[in-house]
């Protein structure tokens, strides 16, 4: 017998909803002024205005978002690994550098991500919070935007993912071990669509394969078919987690390129 599939797939063009998603209304097509070729050209024009000014932000210092006895919250500039890479800075050897400390990686962001990051100070410290994200106990939301319509506007992605050509992963039918990431969206200026993602595992380049797996490659994700842009517009928002009985939370907002264009104040 069969196994259940996944909700939806890089392979398949259909999409099954779960009860609580809400699909994209095939007349909205023509109704939303975001879908016009005349506002994704107006997108492609602002990308071009921004690359000049946000060359070199590889080259930003990380910063300290929180620093307790334990962890460090760090804020991640784009184009910084966090484990030591010959072709580009790593923030573990920033942190060993300018602090002369021992560090421990408790989760990880792709080198072209922003945003936060958790990094233990103490074996006590990566024990906890290794054990809390083992345990999904470490609630993270995250930023995207993308200048193509997705399938449905909010919902679940859900599907075991596989290595794939060229770098990439995807997205399977079968949900044995899913990647499960939850999702809103809403319309922005210039053709441009925000979303606000809730990934519910750490699975590789997951949420970067449920926008694809929606139609909406990530803005600037090339390698999953985004369209070209100064970066690739992913953010790690928003991290809480409850840590020795005490309840941590913390938010960065993107500032940078075509961030601006979302009035984040409206979604707290």
């Amino acid at each position: 017998m069969p196994g259940p599939k996944a909700d939806i797939n890089l392979d398949e063009p259909e999409v099954n909803l779960d009860p609580d998603d809400t699909p994209s209304n095939p007349s909205e097509a023509s109704a939303e002024p975001g879908d016009k070729a005349s506002d994704l050209a107006s997108t492609n024009t602002a990308v071009a205005q921004n690359s000049s000014s946000l060359i070199g932000l590889a080259d930003q210092q990380p910063s300290i978002v929180a620093d307790h006895p334990d962890f460090w919250v760090v804020n991640k500039p784009i184009g910084w690994t966090v484990q030591r890479d010959e072709q580009a800075p790593s923030v573990l050897q920033w942190l060993e550098e300018t602090y002369g400390a021992k560090v421990y990686p408790v989760h990880r962001l792709d080198k072209p991500t922003s945003g936060l990051l958790l990094v233990a100070k103490t074996t006590v410290g990566n024990r906890a919070l290794s054990q809390a994200f083992a345990q999904r106990g470490i609630e993270k939301t995250y930023l995207a935007l993308s200048d193509k319509k997705p399938l449905k506007k909010q919902g679940w992605v859900k599907g075991d993912m596989a290595v794939s050509r060229r770098s990439q992963w995807k997205l399977l039918r079968t949900v044995a071990n899913p990647a499960v990431t939850q999702f809103t969206s809403s319309l922005l200026a210039n053709g441009l669509r925000g979303f606000i993602l809730h990934p519910k595992t750490g699975k590789t380049h997951q949420l970067r394969v449920a926008l694809k797996s929606l139609g909406c490659p990530i803005l600037g994700d090339s390698l999953y078919a985004g369209t070209a842009a100064d970066r690739v517009y992913l953010h790690a928002w928003k991290i809480a987690f409850q840590f020795q009985d005490i309840q941590h939370a913390y938010q960065v907002d993107p500032t940078d390129g075509l961030f601006g264009a979302w009035p984040l104040e409206q979604n707290g």
